[in-house]
């Protein structure tokens, strides 16, 4: 019979610190690319003549995008069903 120990080793220590890092990088990978595209959402809207904090707006920034693209509006309800 074993008795449990519930001390971790050193290599249960540095696979925790490694998974850490990676969470941290992926993170800051993903706040990188939501930047760039905020910023390109951004750029294209007001070089269309609408406001730049469109972009900003979850559902709104896809109705203007359909007013961009001059298709109907309706396209944002499409949106939102599955297999369409």
């Amino acid at each position: 019979m074993t008795i449990p120990v519930f001390a971790q080793t050193a290599a249960e220590q540095a696979a925790e610190r490694a998974g850490a890092a990676a969470s941290t990088t992926t993170l800051l990978f993903a706040l990188a690319v939501l930047a760039l595209m905020i910023a390109a959402m951004w750029k294209v809207f007001e070089r269309a003549g609408e406001p730049g904090w469109a972009a900003l707006v979850p559902v709104y920034n896809l109705y203007v995008l359909t007013k961009v693209a001059q298709v109907s509006g309706w396209w944002v309800l499409a949106v939102f069903v599955p297999l369409l």
